[in-house]
Parts: C-alpha cells; sequence; structure tokens
C-alpha cells in the first residue's frame, strides 16, 4: 500500500472514532472498488461517511489527512474538486471535507464544503 492510501485510511479511522464518539449518526461508506457501480470509477466521488446532522440534514463526508502547508488545508488535484461537485449534482446531497489535524497529539478537524472549496 503506498504512503498516500496509509495516510488517507489513517484519516477516515480517525474520523470514524470521532464520528463514534460523538454519539452522531453516520454510516461509514466501505471504499472498496468492488461494492461501487461504475458511475463512481473516474468523474465521481466517493465519499467516506454519510452523517446526519440534526440541524442541517444529512451530508456526504469525505476524510483528508494532508499536511497543513502555507496556513491552508489545500486538495492536491482540481479533479478532486470536480468529482466531489459531480457528486453533489447527481445525488443531491451536499458534500463536504472534513481535515484531520494531530499537531502536537492535539485532534482535531476543520471542515469545509466542497462548493467553498472551490
Amino acid at each position: 500500500m503506498s504512503a498516500v492510501i496509509d495516510q488517507g485510511q489513517l484519516g477516515e479511522e480517525a474520523l470514524n472514532r470521532w464520528l463514534s464518539q460523538s454519539g452522531m449518526s453516520y454510516v461509514a461508506i466501505c471504499q472498496a472498488q468492488e461494492t461501487f457501480a461504475p458511475l463512481f470509477s473516474a468523474n465521481v466521488k466517493r465519499p467516506d461517511f454519510l452523517v446526519l446532522f440534526e440541524s442541517v440534514g444529512l451530508l456526504a463526508v469525505d476524510a483528508k489527512n494532508y499536511s497543513y502547508s502555507g496556513g491552508v488545508y489545500t486538495l492536491e488535484l482540481e479533479a478532486e474538486l470536480r468529482r466531489s461537485l459531480a457528486f453533489e449534482r447527481l445525488f443531491r446531497l451536499p458534500l463536504w471535507y472534513a481535515y484531520y489535524d494531530n499537531a502536537a497529539g492535539v485532534e482535531s478537524w476543520y471542515w469545509i464544503s466542497a462548493l467553498k472549496a472551490i
């Protein structure tokens, strides 16, 4: 497994723990490619979780475990945003990114809508 995949998996596992401890209602989505329709192969983002926020409704969430750089968290590829917006358009469900930060051993999460991340 590559370092990027390992890093992403660590982010997903950390968000799963955080959601579980928070008592929020959520569904972790299996990321095995054989469990997804061909629609998700290249052009549509597969979220990591569906999370119910009682005041907002259901959100699709993609965990990110990228390094904090230059005062911001960034997405590495423009294609990532295109795939996320395609998910929102097709499913009519907002997609948010949850950025994991474990600086100095303190876990924090930074949330941003895919629409705002543009």
